[in-house]
């Protein structure tokens, strides 16, 4: 499953059909030998499909010649249409081997290496430690540890894991091997969950903490690093089941067939994972959520009916429980439909997001267990058309198409909330105000969107050379489940980058960084230079003495530094929302580099140190309890500069 908050990393451009690409290589042994008869297999993910099981795909499948080579001819798919391609191999003894491959150009030198496989054994319990017989196994992803570049991370893909590694179920007692891992491998595994044991996740060999460190808010899998021969004795969360029956507004009327899920969270401002599910005809559901201390459930309407979609908010459960039973009726609301088209060809425009935003301090039917915005988002069909239940009353609708070539409009969250200037910079391709009466049917919308520009330029590094992999950093990347901006990037590949939705004559600052090489840039794009070249230079750093009011040290963890990308006051500060300001877009820039912290106390109490800060950027130690003012320090870096920031004092809740 994504992680919280994840999101897809490539821009999409359905209308470009891709050409055939070739992938073909070698399967060798240890000591470099053909090896003939070798499974062998290619497998990316489609995000339109991600529906389907994350949109993972096998796109072929074959067994090497007598000379170790194996040929597939790939149509259909490219960079545009396809994350995460690999080529991989194995036979039944030996370990799973793979590589990245290029979408758009294909390889035709792919060697891949078999070496001697490390067996994996273990036994399943339950709590008491009695064998937990007959548990279906599933292998989420295989990975090398320490993670390995060359090796494009591991095999993250679903599609592409069950046919590297098989799934298993354990035997009578408990048992279980797994297979075609080599020394140094890591596995996820998938427990679906059963009557008997919740939906849950495993951890074997990948490297990461047993146990949880104490600015670590995820939602965990069970974490087990195995010596080698060690044998592995796993305990299995039991079931915890919720079932009941979904009813529409104050009948007996059931809502059949309609979705529901149910988070949950192991601690208690922790994130959650979520297990969907559907009514049956008769509205009854049963639902068996991932191991937890606090759960919530979001229970929907019927497609196309007038009810809202509830939530249930902080369900705990009792140590005596075996089940919870229970009735959820939905409110009512107004049906709101229409259609969104392209503002200049007037196509249709299919698989776009809608979602509504309450005025929450005019709109008297909107209360805290009704679901709206992203959660209760509605597609548009292949006509364009959608069909969303809202609380009768003044609110927007948001949209957002699925192809980022559509100029974003700008929204103050507080004009969305309460009629108000200020406050966080919201985005969508429309804005559509709607106030209908309860009980009425309203005439349908017309809702277009307007395409923008398109800008393709280079990434190369001062030797005029490209860079193989970066990140993108802009303010136009935005996620219809994150209208405001949260530190989401593109991947830049061999060189080449992609950026769409200008508008004429509007310059947009974008940021580049590679994470491997410890490069950066600044720059500004805009339709006057439609094949720009970007030049990359060293990243920079700082350093500082984070203190709280009273002059103690503070730990650098608990603060992070955020990068802001849209200038404008903290996110904290309580005196520029009542002043009616827009708020900077800025967020944690861990979350694009992805390099955490968790593990590294400074060695210094208070010290604080900031790596691979991209040259010109600006950046921004929060002070996320200041109060009404919640000033902040922004700064900026030089290439190659460690800069000294000095002795920064922060607000503290004590």
């Amino acid at each position: 499953q994504p992680a919280a908050g994840s999101t897809i990393s490539t821009s999409l451009r359905l209308d470009e059909e891709p050409a055939s690409i070739t992938v073909s290589g070698t399967v060798v042994d240890a000591d470099g030998q053909p090896v003939p008869g070798a499974f062998v297999a290619v497998g990316a993910t489609d995000p339109r499909r991600r529906e389907e099981n994350y949109g993972d795909q096998l796109l072929g499948e074959a067994t090497t010649g007598s000379d170790g080579r194996f040929t597939f001819q790939l149509s259909g798919v490219s960079s545009k249409t396809h994350l995460y391609p690999k080529v991989f191999a194995r036979t039944d003894e030996s370990a799973i081997a793979w590589s990245v491959f290029d979408l758009d150009e294909g390889s035709d030198s792919v060697t891949l290496t078999l070496q001697r496989q490390q067996l994996i054994e273990g036994q399943l319990v339950d709590l008491d430690g009695q064998p937990a017989a007959g548990v279906a196994v599933q292998v989420q992803s295989v990975m090398i540890t320490p993670v390995s570049e060359d090796a494009g991370s591991g095999l993250r893909n679903v599609a592409a894991s069950r046919a590297a590694v098989p799934w298993f179920t354990t035997d009578d007692d408990g048992r279980f091997t797994i297979r075609n891992l080599g020394p140094g491998h890591g596995v996820y595994l998938n427990i679906a969950g059963d009557d008997r044991f919740a939906p849950q996740e495993i951890s074997l060999n990948t490297g990461a903490a047993e146990t949880r460190t104490e600015f670590d808010a995820t939602y965990r899998p069970y974490t087990k690093n195995l010596q080698p021969g060690e044998h592995a004795v796993i305990p299995l969360a039991p079931a915890q089941l919720f079932e009941g029956v979904v009813l529409l507004g104050d009948t007996d009327q059931p809502a059949a067939n309609a979705k529901i899920s149910i988070w949950a969270s192991q601690q208690e401002n922790g994130s959650m994972t979520t297990v969907e599910g559907r009514t049956d005809a008769n509205g009854r559901f049963k639902l068996n959520p991932n191991p937890g201390i606090k759960f919530g459930i979001q229970a929907f309407a019927p497609d196309g009916t007038p009810f809202m979609v509830k939530q249930l908010r902080d369900l705990r459960w009792t140590s005596d429980e075996t089940t919870r039973t229970m009735q959820i009726r939905l409110p009512p609301g107004v049906l709101v439909t229409g259609t969104v088209t392209d503002a200049v060809t007037g196509a249709p425009i299919s698989n776009a997001h809608v979602q509504y935003y309450p005025d929450q301090a005019h709109n008297q039917n909107y209360n805290d267990d009704l679901i709206v915005r992203w959660q209760g988002a509605q597609p548009t069909n292949d006509a364009g058309e959608f069909a969303i239940a809202v609380p009768a009353g003044p609110g927007t609708l948001l949209v957002h198409a699925e192809s980022p070539n559509y100029i974003l409009e700008e929204r103050g969250s507080q004009e969305l909330d309460r009629g108000q200037a200020g406050g966080e910079r919201t985005y969508a391709h429309a804005f559509a105000k709607i106030d209908p009466a309860a009980g009425e049917s309203p005439a349908p919308l017309a809702i277009q969107i307007t395409p923008g520009a398109t800008v393709n330029g280079r990434l190369v590094d001062s030797d005029g050379k490209p860079i193989a992999a970066a990140k993108m950093v802009s303010r136009l990347k935005i996620v219809w489940h994150s209208p405001q901006w949260r530190a989401f990037s593109d991947d830049v590949t061999n060189g080449q980058f992609e950026i769409s939705g200008l508008r004429e004559g509007v310059e947009y600052p974008v940021y580049f960084v590679d994470v491997e090489r410890g490069l950066g840039a600044s720059a500004t794009i805009s339709t006057a230079d439609a094949k720009p070249t970007i030049v990359l230079q060293p990243c920079g750093s700082a350093k500082a003495k984070l203190v709280d009011q009273d002059g103690g040290p503070i730990d650098s963890r608990s603060v992070g530094v955020h990068m802001v990308v849209t200038p404008g006051p903290s996110q904290f500060s309580q005196l520029a929302y009542r002043m009616g300001l827009l708020m900077a877009d800025e967020d944690y820039y861990s979350n694009i580099t992805r390099i955490f912290s968790w593990d590294n106390a400074p060695a210094t109490p208070g010290e604080a140190t900031f790596d691979l800060l991209i040259p010109g950027a600006t950046y921004r130690v929060p002070n996320p309890n200041g109060g009404m003012l919640a000033t902040s320090v922004d700064f900026t870096v030089e290439s190659g500069e460690t800069r000294d920031l000095g002795t920064i004092e922060l607000e503290i809740s004590k």
